[in-house]
């Protein structure tokens, strides 16, 4: 009896330290395994067909990690979320995001990690257990939704189209286009020899005309630097007679105080300054005279100035002696 209760007690001993044998080696393998991974969440839009369990996941082209658990999401039924294991020391920092990929002709897909900056703050988890990395379309996502949206463009051109060549609208391109015809043909009846011959002096006489006020913007040019001196000559003549006037009133001021004083008589000394300035009226009437007789002349024929094309008026008897 005592035999087989030694029995027993040794089974029971045996058996309940290989379980916890066991269990400590389980724990000590998950402890271990925590202690070297880090879990991420990202969630994908599109078909993740060819991505499967344990897939691997890669940060440019290096492997760090891969996939521990595929599942539709629950309150979104278009997302797909996948549960990642990546290695601690390849830290995922703020900026990265994931892409799948496909490996070679055989479709096998896997998870890139891409972006980032060096110097970003590593992912925290934000009212989430996990920190989620945020995603973006595959290649083939991509040409898929940029196929899509160009075949939607391309149908609606086709219905614009369709309503613009409509039986309505193409009558009237066709009566616009007879019109045009029309158009054409009275041009066509209207452009005769004479016609051609007409446009032909017009443009001639254009041609000329543009030469003539180019030739008569090359004298203007050489005309401006000429009144420009003589604009210049005249404001330092202007302020030599304004000087000149204020020394005379000066000494019309001094002479009116010696005449009033009687030391001097100014008879005998503006006879001859009298004599001088009548010749000078004198001269000066004639240069009036002939001035009036000029603009006189310039006014009847403007182009004078620059072609020399018309002649003087005759006087009365001198087209007899012409």
């Amino acid at each position: 009896m005592e035999t087989k209760a030694n029995y027993t007690i040794v089974g029971m001993f045996v058996l309940c330290t290989s379980i916890g044998a066991i269990a400590f080696a389980l724990w000590l393998g998950g402890f271990y395994k925590q202690e070297k991974f880090n879990y991420y969440h990202t969630e994908f839009h599109e078909s993740v067909a060819g991505l499967n369990k344990d897939a691997p996941v890669k940060y440019m082209g290096v492997t760090i990690g891969s996939v521990k658990d595929i599942r539709i999401n629950p309150a979104d039924p278009t997302t797909i979320t996948v549960l990642m294991e990546i290695q601690k020391d390849s830290p995922i920092l703020e900026g990265m995001y994931t892409t799948l990929n496909f490996t070679g002709i055989t479709g096998i897909a896997y998870v890139e990690i891409k972006g980032g900056y060096k110097g970003a703050p590593v992912l925290t988890a934000k009212d989430s257990e996990l920190p989620v990395i945020p995603s973006k379309p595959s290649l083939f996502a991509a040409v898929e939704m940029s196929a899509f949206s160009l075949a939607g463009k391309i149908e609606r051109i086709l219905e614009h189209i369709e309503k613009l060549m409509g039986e309505e609208n193409t009558a009237h391109i066709t009566s616009v286009l007879n019109h045009l015809d029309q158009l054409s043909s009275r041009i066509t009846d209207s452009f005769t020899p004479q016609t051609a011959n007409d446009l032909q002096i017009i443009v001639r006489n254009m041609a000329d005309v543009s030469r003539k006020l180019n030739d008569m913007t090359t004298e203007v040019t050489h005309i401006t630097p000429i009144v420009q001196d003589i604009s210049r000559h005249a404001n330092v003549t202007m302020e030599r007679l304004a000087s000149t006037s204020a020394n005379i009133d000066e000494l019309s001021h001094e002479l009116t105080q010696k005449v009033k004083a009687g030391d001097y008589d100014i008879k005998p000394m503006l006879e001859p300054s009298i004599l001088l300035l009548n010749d000078t009226l004198y001269d000066t009437r004639n240069l009036v005279s002939t001035l009036n007789e000029e603009i006189k002349t310039i006014g009847n024929s403007p182009a004078d100035i620059f072609f020399k094309k018309s002649s003087p008026l005759l006087g009365p008897g001198e087209e007899d002696k012409k």
